[in-house]
């Protein structure tokens, strides 16, 4: 189950095999249907090692979705800046991130889902969607991981199965595996489990035309440095969430990803 292989085999397979196509914002290269699987051992955080990450952002994101978005400001107080392109003059977003996590039509999933894990822990529902298809059209940014299954294992840890429909994957994906970490991290903690094994089921996996010659660098810089290829955990960075007594409390404060030896930058254009 080791995470750089299956995240560098996937780059080598859209490259190889890919279907070039005029998508909604860009051209891309793309394959339908992946599937990364790895295990969260020893309070490590997997994530992409052979490029820099930016780990603040996201645990803001998270932050962010888990206290109902509303506007460019509930991200960007958090400590997520990379929203911009998708609000509103006035600043407004209207996503279903989180917001169909809190509140799908007076139903709060997630506090559900956290409360049947600690009542019913072998039950099968455990889930959590954001795809609400009665709005796409007004939504600033339809949801591309849009589900979320907890199941408690024979051990009595906890594993997740995330979904996703559209993948950009030199920008989107690592951030995306270190939201579903975090994810399953929070409910955990908050269900006094043990973290395990997460799922990531993907659909429509794609790298766009100007992200190729970043693809081929963190490739080659992967196939260059044999050891932390072939034994990732190893260099993991560690994480530590603090005790909290609601999932809304998750953030930047609460939640520390200790420091790893990152490669250099590849400079990525975000395409909206």
């Amino acid at each position: 189950m080791n995470l750089e292989k299956q995240y560098c085999e996937l780059i080598s397979r859209i490259m190889v095999e890919g279907k070039v196509s005029a998508g909604r914002n860009a051209i891309t290269k793309s394959c339908f249907g992946a599937q990364l699987t790895y295990n969260l051992v020893n309070d490590r955080f997997p994530l992409p090692l052979f490029r820099k990450l930016y780990p603040t952002g996201v645990i803001g994101e998270l932050s962010a979705f888990l206290n109902q978005p509303r506007t460019l400001a509930d991200f960007e107080s958090k400590g997520c800046n990379y929203w911009k392109q998708w609000a509103n003059e006035d600043g407004s977003i209207n996503v279903d991130y989180g917001n169909k996590w809190v509140d799908f039509d007076g139903v709060n999933q997630l506090a559900e889902v956290i409360d049947s894990i600690k009542k019913d822990p072998h039950s099968r529902r455990h889930l959590i969607t954001g795809w609400d298809p009665r709005g796409l059209a007004e939504t600033s940014l339809p949801c591309c991981h849009y589900a979320y299954q907890f199941y408690v294992n024979a051990d009595g840890g906890l594993e997740l199965i995330w979904i996703q429909r559209s993948v950009d994957v030199m920008i989107g994906l690592p951030a995306d595996i270190m939201l579903a970490n975090m994810l399953l991290i929070l409910v955990a903690k908050l269900t006094k489990r043990v973290p395990r094994r997460i799922t990531m089921q993907l659909g429509d996996c794609h790298i766009y035309q100007q992200h190729v010659f970043g693809a081929i660098e963190y490739s080659k810089r992967a196939s260059s440095d044999e050891a932390v290829y072939e034994d990732p955990n190893a260099h993991y960075p560690r994480y530590a969430l603090s005790h909290i007594d609601h999932y809304t409390d998750f953030s930047n404060a609460t939640f520390k990803i200790g420091a790893w030896a990152q490669y250099d930058p590849i400079q990525f254009e975000l395409i909206a």
